[in-house]
């Protein structure tokens, strides 16, 4: 299964990065002015940056295609099929539990960019070293490998449904709730990594799994969701200048939007199925 899905999957992440290279460009172009202030104030020419970015052009491809994605969600792509590949490895030698164990704490790690503000200096001054480096844990060691090998370990048992789950997701959102507005004031370099998505994950999940009655296909949708919907953001702010100081109708037209791309999306793969038939 696992070959089978990196193999699926490399085709589908390629052609998305494809996509996405003209938002890239305009995105770029935006921030020339904000790059050429950089460069002046290290000394560096413009020239020279543009000359040094082709010549290192395949390399950063290979880097950015491997660990973060050409577009800032596409990087769920490299983290899961990583992931999925060193799940498959480590089964091969090792008992799973101990990966468990090793990815919770891989977690912990990125969780540092989101609980950045309430460390002690010591280990700000560590953890500094990273992201000076690397910026982000957004990535398949320090976020992914931990949810793939929780989903393997519910996959792996007959019954995943725990009593009253409903109720416990319930629960696990409000400490998911609190624990967003206690971090809210504090310094944060990003805001990936919150520690309550864990059980509100387990729980929605396997909640998720019973709800039978509902004939809609979310995997389809889900996946269009995610797929379109930055580059809607970046359509819509680009169209409307304003809309990003009216939060709620901002997101109500990127839903609806995004919605409308993806239903069309899946009429067309549904006729497209129909006629190879």
């Amino acid at each position: 299964y696992i070959d089978t899905y990196i193999k699926r999957t490399i085709p589908l992440y390629l052609t998305w990065s494809l996509i996405y290279l003209p938002v890239i460009l305009m995105t770029a172009i935006q921030y020339l002015p904000t790059i050429n202030e950089y460069l002046v104030k290290i000394n560096v020419p413009i020239l020279l940056f543009i000359l040094l970015v082709i010549v290192l052009l395949p390399i950063l491809l290979i880097i950015t295609l491997c660990y973060s994605g050409v577009y800032y969600h596409l990087w769920y792509f490299p983290a899961v099929m990583l992931s999925l590949f060193v799940l498959k490895k480590w089964k091969e030698k090792y008992k799973l539990n101990y990966l468990f164990i090793i990815s919770f704490f891989l977690l912990l790690f990125g969780a540092t960019e989101t609980y950045y503000g309430v460390l002690p200096l010591s280990i700000k001054e560590l953890v500094t070293y990273y992201y000076n480096i690397f910026f982000t844990t957004r990535n398949f060691l320090f976020f992914g490998l931990f949810y793939v090998v929780l989903g393997y370990k519910m996959g792996s048992k007959e019954k995943t449904y725990t009593k009253n789950c409903f109720v416990k997701l319930i629960i696990s959102c409000f400490f998911l709730a609190f624990e967003a507005i206690i971090l809210h004031d504090f310094h944060r370099l990003d805001s990936n990594i919150l520690l309550s998505c864990i059980p509100v994950t387990y729980y929605l999940f396997i909640s998720t799994i019973y709800i039978t009655n509902l004939k809609i296909k979310w995997n389809q949708y889900s996946k269009y969701y995610y797929l379109f919907h930055p580059m809607i953001i970046f359509i819509v702010s680009l169209i409307f200048k304003g809309v990003n100081q009216f939060p709620i109708l901002n997101i109500s037209i990127v839903l609806m939007l995004t919605h409308i791309l993806s239903l069309v999306m899946i009429k067309y793969n549904q006729k497209k199925y129909v006629s190879k038939k």
